[in-house]
């Protein structure tokens, strides 16, 4: 099977000639090396007079997020004056930023109607000085929204990172049709029902709109949904085949493929669908653009060497280059949120694997551990995982991994779920659905 944008765009370029004759970054190498000292959080049981399931559920739910960032070993203490302190915990270091290596946080939960509130505090031992005191409100159904904020505010006072989990996967479900979900699983809903194919999803850098590809009219048109009102509209104009579209990161432009007058490359247009600009111009297929978080340049699939490579080439087109050399096949390239690599799929025996690369050309990096066949790699926006879809349990179901390729987790089960794209930071109107 070979890698899905490169073969959608070579077969409807056959079709068609038929047709018409920061710091942050070294954050997680220490986290990923074996001298790595997490953060030691001490956790009271939330509490609720009225509602103590509640508080236990919310509870499971900020544990879950924050052991998930691996940065920390959460210890649950139901009386903080017998906490017994880890006395070989040090003093962290996050690439430079040194913070507390313990911790303490407690809330006290209340309910009225369908309002949950939490009033939570943050402190540093051994001193017990405050770090942060929160009230959070949430509808009783939007708990788990709630606890995502609590995890990522914990996450961003003790690392001086901001936390993912309030982040979502938007991916094509089995329906074709696009769909939403939490980076657990949970959380699922479609926003398409349009009763045709959809494909190549991608998010506006602000999260809260998405960019896809529709047949709705039995032409590949580009289209932009609204996610607050779910309103759509079509920026593509051209008679002309349209797929795998990105916005840049300022969100002013997308790059995107263009198979017109039987060639396929890559064009660049304004986010109201003028000032069309093509970037490749050969008789090569050129497809799949990424671009680099500082907008100056676009990573991008060709097979203008013989076979398909991932490429790089400056914003407009010019200083184009090879990226990989070492694997016979290269596809759908992502770039990393700071910058240093590029995560791309490569063709081998077994299938498609996951595969990461520094920018420079080093250190290539095979991420998956040779089962079934893995598409799709998206990066989550601090850079610690990357999510893909992979058949390697007999369907296409959504995976995450660690950026190490440790850490390995299913969080789709229904099957024929492809092409997951990891949001930004998203607004609660947008991720509560």
């Amino acid at each position: 099977m070979k890698s899905t944008s490169f073969i959608f765009n070579l077969l409807v370029l056959c079709l068609t000639m038929l047709t018409d004759s920061s710091g942050q970054n070294d954050v997680y190498m220490r986290v990923q090396s074996e001298n790595y000292q997490p953060v030691y959080l001490y956790i009271k049981p939330l509490q609720s007079k009225d509602r103590p399931e509640l508080a236990r559920q919310l509870q499971n739910y900020i544990i879950s997020d924050l052991e998930k960032t691996r940065f920390f070993k959460i210890i649950l203490t139901p009386d903080p004056d017998k906490i017994l302190l880890n006395d070989s915990a040090s003093t962290a270091d996050f690439g430079g930023l040194q913070t507390i290596s313990q911790a303490y946080f407690e809330g006290q939960l209340e309910w009225a109607q369908n309002s949950v509130a939490l009033r939570g505090t943050l402190q540093g031992l051994p001193e017990r000085y405050l770090i942060f005191t929160q009230k959070y409100t949430s509808p009783q159904a939007s708990i788990r929204w709630m606890a995502h904020r609590i995890a990522d505010d914990i996450v961003l006072q003790l690392t001086g990172q901001p936390g993912i989990a309030s982040t979502q996967i938007l991916f094509i479900n089995k329906s074709k049709n696009l769909a939403l979900m939490d980076t657990d699983g949970d959380n699922i809903r479609q926003i398409t029902n349009n009763k045709s194919l959809n494909m190549s999803p991608c998010w506006s850098p602000a999260g809260d709109k998405v960019a896809f590809i529709s047949y709705i009219k039995n032409n590949p048109e580009l289209i932009i949904m609204n996610l607050e009102n779910k309103e759509t509209s079509k920026l593509s104009k051209q008679k002309a085949t349209y797929s795998s579209p990105i916005w840049s990161p300022d969100g002013k432009k997308i790059a995107f493929t263009l198979i017109k007058d039987g060639n396929s490359d890559i064009y660049v247009m304004d986010n109201q669908g003028n000032n069309l600009k093509r970037l490749t111009d050969n008789s090569s297929i050129d497809t799949s653009p990424s671009w680099s978080p500082t907008g100056r340049e676009i990573a991008f699939t060709s097979d203008r060497s013989g076979s398909p490579q991932i490429y790089i080439m400056d914003s407009n087109g010019q200083n184009v280059h090879r990226l990989t050399y070492e694997t016979n096949y290269s596809d759908s390239p992502v770039w990393s949120p700071k910058g240093e690599l590029v995560a791309f799929v490569a063709r081998e025996k077994t299938g498609f694997h996951i595969y990461s690369i520094d920018v420079n050309g080093e250190n290539l990096r095979c991420l998956t551990d040779g089962r079934g066949s893995n598409e799709n790699p998206s990066w989550s926006p601090d850079g610690s995982k990357l999510t893909f879809a992979s058949n390697r349990n007999g369907n296409w179901n959504i995976y995450i991994i660690n950026s190490d390729g440790s850490g390995l987790s299913q969080i789709s089960t229904t099957g024929a779920n492809t092409s997951p794209k990891w949001s930004p930071r998203l607004s609660r109107e947008v991720a509560k659905g």
